[in-house]
């Protein structure tokens, strides 16, 4: 029986050609790249710098507060982005070519025109003429109405006062008293609390805004009568 066995054996084995046949999967092997190789790659990597290549809008008042679009590539691990020497107000990485930073106010407060640059643990981009952020100067508040637009002698009216350019403001008048208080509620509107009137006299004054760009002019919109 066992002469049989391997007769048969010996007839199978010569009809594969030779060859050993098992009932396994061929298992793939999987190479791998040597690790210095691998360092070498990673190091690469660690050494490019993110690109800018636009910016959209390319301009901005002096007083910051521009939401900025940068396109360009290598944003991923982003972990600054400046305009000129000052850090941006604060910004989001939307992918690895875009991210949105709010501009922060100008140096100095001047007109001038900068480089926005991007940083990550690799370095800073580059900087070319596709990174120029215009800062251009803000044109004086104007004030458009008053609500209410009298109060008594005494002062502390609350008085609403509407416009444009009130971002940054230095100071609010009525006539030539300032006023005792006041908060910006935003570009277009600031809220005031009247002073007492000029020599306690009743009249009318006008209610002006004073910013880095200058103080607002005078109309009949911007009057307040005591």
């Amino acid at each position: 029986m066992p002469n049989l066995f391997r007769s048969w054996l010996r007839r199978v084995f010569a009809a594969q050609g030779g060859r050993c046949v098992s009932s396994r999967k061929r298992r793939t092997a999987k190479v791998f790249q040597p690790i210095s190789r691998q360092i070498e790659v990673l190091e690469t990597r660690s050494l490019l710098t993110p690109d800018v290549t636009a910016l959209a809008p390319a301009s901005g008042l002096v007083n910051g507060g521009a939401s900025v679009v940068i396109t360009g590539a290598g944003f991923s691990d982003a972990n600054a982005v400046s305009f000129g020497i000052l850090a941006a107000a604060s910004y989001t990485i939307n992918s690895d070519s875009q991210i949105t930073a709010v501009a922060p106010p100008a140096y100095g407060n001047q007109p001038q025109t900068v480089d926005v640059t991007v940083g990550d643990p690799g370095g800073t981009s580059a900087t070319s003429s596709a990174d120029q952020f215009a800062y251009l100067a803000a044109p004086a508040p104007s004030v458009a109405a008053l609500s209410p637009t009298s109060g008594p002698v005494a002062g502390g009216t609350s008085v609403t006062i509407t416009g444009a350019g009130f971002t940054g403001a230095t100071g609010v008048a009525f006539g030539m008293n300032a006023a005792t208080s006041y908060t910006v509620n935003s570009d277009t509107q600031i809220t005031a609390v009247a002073p007492a009137a000029y020599g306690n006299q009743a009249g009318a004054v006008d209610v002006t805004v004073t910013t880095g760009a200058g103080t607002s002019a005078t109309s009949s919109a911007d009057q307040f009568s005591y």
